[in-house]
């Protein structure tokens, strides 16, 4: 196994967890993306299409002139955004299976390029931002949201919660990646010579039984890499999914706070001389 390598579950393996992440995140990505992009008659690439809710949805925003390209690495995601597209009976809309980084010139040119939860599973971000910066027309936009894990917070406090949060943390730096990559999205779009940077923070509190179940989901999705990289042992992870079911999830005192994140929009406009 090498650190480059996707540590989530996939397909149907992860379709409770990527569930739970669409109840939380998708009503805010759906403002943004309204705010700052869509219009009908677009050309738009999603990388990495998740559960097809949002890919579906902009098909639809966008209307019959428009297409939505979707790219994913899992053969088994690409199954079940097909599906999903078959059932709405969408034509506006493609899927294939491809690797951000092999996408070669010749792949297509875009109004908008759109990522969500992506970058932080890069090591290599900001080479994966340039290759999406490349793939849109002139004055086309780039829409990227990611995490600021280390901000997520449940109160009162729980030392289950607290270990949670520190195991993610040690499982992205020995995987050469940052949990934290959204604060650094502002700065470094920058420092690539982009002159205007839209930015918004968004940070869901978790409030029903279904939403909060994402926090021992990603815990029990990335056991086995922990084990792996000798994090934790097996009594422990079993212990902090019980405290997390039991007292995160079920009860409803808790006040938590899912990760933060950064939301960020340029558009290719002009001569960007260091992109």
């Amino acid at each position: 196994m090498t650190h480059s390598e996707y540590f989530l579950k996939v397909g149907e393996e992860g379709g409770k967890r990527l569930g739970a992440l669409s109840n939380i995140y998708n009503s805010t990505t759906k403002e943004f993306l309204l705010r700052n992009a869509l219009k009908p008659g677009i050309r738009v690439l999603e990388v990495g299409g998740g559960t097809g809710d949002i890919s579906c949805w902009i098909a639809n925003k966008i209307g019959r002139l428009g297409l939505v390209k979707v790219i994913d690495s899992s053969s088994s995601q690409v199954f079940l955004i097909r599906n999903k597209i078959r059932f709405f009976k969408l034509r506006n809309i493609e899927v294939e299976k491809i690797k951000v980084e092999n996408i070669l010139p010749n792949f297509g040119k875009f109004d908008l390029v759109f990522c969500r939860f992506l970058l932080i599973h890069m090591q290599n971000p900001k080479k994966i931002i340039k290759k999406l910066f490349s793939l849109l027309n002139p004055g086309g936009k780039l829409i990227i949201e990611d995490c600021i894990f280390s901000k997520s917070f449940c109160f009162p406090t729980l030392d289950a919660f607290d270990r949670r949060i520190e195991l993610i943390q040690q499982l992205f730096k020995v995987s050469n990646k940052n949990y934290d990559i959204g604060k650094h999205l502002y700065g470094m779009l920058l420092g690539m010579g982009i002159k205007e940077v839209k930015t918004n923070l968004v940070q869901p509190v978790l409030r029903s039984k279904s939403q909060k179940e994402i926090l021992p989901l990603f815990l029990q999705e990335t056991s086995d890499t922990i084990l792996r990289f000798n994090l934790s042992n097996k009594k422990e992870l079993i212990d902090l999914n019980y405290s997390l079911l039991n007292s995160v999830v079920e009860k409803s005192h808790y006040f938590v706070a899912g990760a933060q994140v950064c939301q960020v929009c340029v558009e290719k406009s002009g001569f960007v001389a260091k992109i």
